[in-house]
């Protein structure tokens, strides 16, 4: 599939805090790069550790993007660690740490106007409701939205049980579910990746034509440093197997979208025979196409998709957000995805 200025381009930022700063400077590269060829990003599509891509990037704020991350700071996120009352909260508490902090740092350098103004790019993100077990999904499109927006990112990155779920009060109301949808009066959000950690399907079912699909780990769980002969701290164990869990769950994702891409040329191409054919002959392929476009596969609404992977296995590693060094480790995931980005290009022929 061509790619060029009439194509509807999507980027699509899979969760996890390492794709925070790597899809940063991916799509910095990736949007200058396209835009210099007269094609436009038509939306951001994040989840969890990538939404910053999502709130600054749709108002083309990328450089005051990068700059947060490579400036962060494990207190920037988490405040500062107090062991007593951590274990306090690890007892008794919803979650071992606070996410005001988090809030803060988001509300600081995020414009809520100008991200729901009609000059922004349109963007989805995901939180997971906890009570109805139910994918809410948050836009700057939808106005209602805008109320609850802290919450539906806080929610969207709301790992447990490290950080607190987020509560949304009259969800109808803030068009977030739709009448009779669930029992009771209000949402629950925690993170989304514990259902999806990437928004690939909605991407898809929006029609766009090309998507690029921005991991650091690409769709891969990331080896890690275990020993068989070691005993580790249950967080670590708890990251990492979430890790995997979320992962599996993206593969599969990723999977069906290429099968129904495959579906989709077949069918052209069962069209095109058939079209060859006379017409005592043709109404027999006919009918399998209609098979295809009603009965289960449904490809009636739906169009092929590129799919880019930007990715760098080779920088992929887990990141932990309550501890790490200051530069080091956040321009570590910056400089890869320059480096994904750019690579990328060059496979298509922009470099």
């Amino acid at each position: 599939m061509e790619l060029n200025s009439n194509s509807r381009v999507v980027f699509v930022c899979k969760g996890g805090p390492e794709n925070g700063p790597f899809s940063a400077l991916a799509c910095r590269i990736l949007s200058e790069r396209l835009n210099k060829e007269g094609i436009k990003v038509s939306a951001i599509y994040a989840s969890s550790g990538s939404i910053p891509t999502a709130l600054l990037g749709c108002t083309g704020d990328f450089s005051k993007l990068c700059d947060v991350w490579a400036n962060l700071t494990p207190e920037d996120i988490v405040g500062k660690m107090n062991k007593a009352k951590t274990t306090m909260r690890l007892l008794w508490g919803e979650s071992i740490l606070l996410n005001n902090p988090l809030r803060n740092l988001i509300r600081k350098n995020w414009d809520l106007e100008k991200i729901f103004s009609d000059e922004a790019l349109p963007i989805k993100f995901p939180a997971v409701d906890l009570c109805g077990s139910e994918y809410v999904i948050f836009s700057n499109k939808n106005p209602k939205h805008k109320k609850w927006f802290s919450e539906g990112v806080l929610g969207s990155m709301g790992l447990v049980p490290f950080l607190p779920p987020q509560r949304i009060f009259n969800p109808e109301e803030a068009g977030l579910t739709y009448k009779g949808q669930k029992k009771g009066n209000g949402l629950l959000l925690i993170d989304g990746g514990f259902m999806g950690n990437m928004l690939l399907e909605e991407a898809i079912r929006d029609q766009f034509d090309v998507v690029f699909l921005i991991d650091i780990h690409g769709l891969k769980s990331t080896e890690t440093d275990f020993n068989v002969n070691k005993s580790y701290h249950w967080a670590k164990l708890l990251r990492s197997g979430f890790h995997i869990l979320s992962n599996t769950n993206d593969v599969r994702q990723f999977q069906l979208a290429d099968r129904i891409n495959e579906e989709i040329r077949i069918k052209k191409e069962l069209i095109k025979v058939a079209s060859q054919m006379p017409p005592e002959y043709a109404k027999y392929l006919d009918a399998v196409i209609c098979r295809m476009d009603e009965d289960r596969l449904r490809l009636w609404d739906k169009n092929e998709t590129q799919i880019y992977t930007v990715s760098n296995e080779e920088q992929s590693t887990l990141f932990n957000f309550a501890s790490f060094k200051k530069h080091k480790e956040t321009l570590q995931f910056l400089s890869a995805g320059y480096e994904a980005a750019n690579r990328t290009l060059k496979e298509i022929g922009l470099d």
